[in-house]
């Protein structure tokens, strides 16, 4: 018979003595050192940012996360700058979309934002040719929005002067208006037009030859319009001052032109004349019967010796002297 198999141990006693081991686990300082916290440095997102320890703790304690971080970090800002746009309520993508307009400096970023200025304003501002973010604040605080002044600087007028025209009620507009004028004073555009002496108004004078804005004003307050100086200039009369002194006397440009037309070509004859209600044919009548005095012709026609007699008595052989002393 074969010999009979053993059977297998069943008490520690016995394995003891057959030099086995029961089967436990292996004792925990048996496993490979591992280094202290690996798993956290392999799972931890703000790691990828390459942020100090201390910058990754600030960040984790202000509620920026990571994808927050990374887009701050697009835009130039380091974790300290970050916490104060975070903290203001600049949030990455408008941090993003001030350092794609150009606005970099983290003190700028925040002057815009907290005055209103968004990035899109800014970048209009900056098309307008106004960079800094003070004067970009100043202007909008005073309601000279992007799409002004970007139509101001279209317009050639500086940033300070667009305050003070915006201020006045002159828009880009009407400085507009004013340039093709001639007039490119911000100072002298307001007092034209505290005058009412708006833009056409001035582009008009300028066309019939009244050039300065002072001329303009004083015409326009007389209610000497652009039309009437152009008459009073075709009459040879270019000083605004006679002018007025003409207007004020009731001869108007047409009859301005009369006068001058039959010979009377002194304003102060023509307001004699006009005064004493003798007419433009009048004064033709009388200068052709040789009689070229305004003061003559006043005396003839109070007299009743009007220009046809006055002729009459020309044709006889009356002198000029002998017939006003009739």
């Amino acid at each position: 018979m074969g010999s009979k198999k053993a059977d297998k141990p069943t008490s520690l006693e016995e394995m003891i003595l057959q030099d086995i081991e029961p089967d436990k686990p292996l004792p925990t300082d048996s496993l490979p050192a591992s280094e202290p916290g690996s798993k956290e440095k392999e799972s931890d997102p703000y790691q990828r940012l390459g942020l100090a320890a201390e910058d990754m703790v600030l960040l984790q304690d202000a509620g920026i996360d990571p994808d927050d971080a990374a887009a701050y970090l697009r835009a130039g800002i380091g974790a300290s700058a970050m916490l104060r746009l975070f903290d203001t309520g600049v949030y990455p993508s408008d941090a993003l979309s001030y350092h794609k307009a150009g606005i970099t400096a983290l003190d700028d970023v925040l002057l815009l934002f907290e005055s209103g200025i968004s990035p899109r304003d800014a970048d209009v501002y900056l098309r307008a040719g106004i960079v800094s973010p003070e004067v970009m604040a100043e202007l909008y605080a005073r309601d000279v929005y992007p799409a002004d002044a970007l139509n101001y600087a279209k317009s050639g007028i500086a940033s300070q002067a667009m305050m003070f025209l915006y201020e006045n009620g002159i828009y880009p507009d009407d400085a507009n208006g004013y340039l093709r004028a001639g007039i490119t004073s911000p100072n002298v555009m307001a007092a034209l037009y505290a005058k009412d002496v708006y833009p056409r108004d001035a582009i008009q004078y300028r066309n019939v030859g009244v050039p300065s804005p002072d001329d303009m004003m004083l015409l326009y307050q007389g209610k000497i319009f652009p039309g009437d100086a152009d008459g009073y200039l075709s009459a040879g009369i270019s000083s605004p001052e006679v002018m007025a002194t003409l207007y004020d006397s009731d001869v108007y440009p047409r009859d301005a032109i009369q006068y001058r037309n039959v010979g009377v070509s002194s304003p102060d004859d023509m307001v004699l004349l006009y005064q004493e209600d003798i007419q433009p044919g009048v004064a033709d009548g009388y200068l052709r019967a040789g009689i070229s005095v305004p003061k003559d012709m006043v005396t003839l026609w109070n007299a009743d010796i009007d220009p046809a007699r006055a002729v009459r008595y020309r044709q006889s052989g009356v002198t000029v002297q002998d017939l006003i002393k009739k």
